[in-house]
């Protein structure tokens, strides 16, 4: 899932082969007047998507090549969010409902009650279904269909506790790992209509962590866990998750994201940002953001857990960035020119 703003690992694809020693300090930095709680980016569209609860909840549609940010008003405080790669569609998780949004009429066309729930995420298809996750034991799937909305509920095998999980970009499946199994490892699960119908683990089980967030890369080949351990995908079911390698990175990476198939990722560590070759997995050079400045006052640029995305044509990343280690706000975003 594309919507978790935890700290964790980032990579993303990108097209160009030569990389010299980074990226040049040359960012644009926007300031933006909302919080980040979650976002999101539509590829389709080239729009960074925020879910922010300030000044007021609301969908927050920015143009990163651009001055131009559309607004939604939201019918509650968002939690979690999730965009179809399409761009058509969103999903926005609040305390105990669910609002499907159209983003191409930016519009709300539905919230949905979950009953009594107070943790989680949510996962759009690419089909016509959605699904909310609610934490627990066990943890439950409120899936329901985009067009009548109606919610049905099954617990989501084998887990109780809490999942952290990735979207294929097929959208028709999901990798992850959770809090309730024993030895931790990869899991996956595909979308049955309104239901998660869990598919199996990979058969490499070894004596790494899997218990962080996971994410698919773009071209749907890999998947790379918060310690920096690279898997192949075969799109089989079964044998289907691979161990390949991991990362050479010192301690644990924090965050992933991913474009289409190409020649670089980025891995963030602490707050750094460090260009890896995708083919080889070796360090290429580092990423420089530059200082954000919000109302005349310098801050030291950290990027929002889960806040940066790599442009369809691999030629800028679009970083969401606030002030501090933690990302607080004031918040900006920057480009950065590749």
């Amino acid at each position: 899932m594309r919507t978790a703003l935890a700290a964790l690992l980032l990579l993303a694809a990108c097209k160009d082969d030569a990389v010299d020693s980074g990226v040049p300090d040359n960012g644009l930095v926007r300031a933006l007047d909302f919080d980040v709680v979650a976002a999101d980016f539509d590829l389709a569209n080239e729009r960074v998507v925020v879910a922010s609860a300030s000044p007021s909840p609301a969908l927050q549609l920015v143009d990163p090549g651009g001055d131009a940010v559309d607004t939604l008003a939201l019918p509650a405080a968002p939690l979690a969010l999730d965009v179809r790669r399409a761009g058509d569609r969103a999903l926005v998780l609040h305390e105990g409902a669910v609002s499907i949004v159209d983003l191409d009429g930016l519009a709300v066309l539905d919230t949905i009650d979950l009953g009594a729930v107070t943790g989680g995420t949510v996962l759009l298809s690419g089909g016509e279904y959605g699904y909310a996750l609610s934490w627990g034991d066990p943890i439950r799937a409120h899936g329901f269909s985009l067009e009548i909305g109606t919610p049905s509920v099954a617990p989501v095998e084998p887990f109780d506790g809490q999942l952290t999980l990735a979207m294929h970009p097929d959208e028709d499946r999901v990798y992850g790992t959770g809090t309730g199994a024993t030895p931790q490892d990869l899991h996956r699960w595909s979308f049955d209509g309104a239901r998660l119908a869990y598919d199996g683990d990979s058969p490499y089980e070894g004596e790494y962590q899997f218990g962080g967030a996971v994410w698919v890369t773009d071209d749907g080949a890999r998947v790379v866990t918060y310690r920096g351990e690279v898997f192949t995908l075969t799109g089989g079911e079964g044998a289907d998750i691979a161990y390949l390698q991991a990362l050479s990175v010192t301690g644990q990476a924090l965050d992933v994201a991913s474009r289409d198939a190409g020649s670089r990722l980025a891995v963030r560590l602490s707050d750094a940002l460090t260009l890896f070759d995708l083919d080889t997995l070796e360090p290429q050079g580092p990423l420089t953001l530059p200082t954000f400045t919000h109302d005349g006052e310098a801050y030291t640029a950290a990027p929002v857990p889960g806040g940066w995305w790599f442009s369809a044509d691999g030629a800028a990343l679009y970083v969401l960035v606030g002030s501090g280690d933690a990302a607080s706000g004031p918040f900006g975003l920057v480009t950065l020119d590749l």
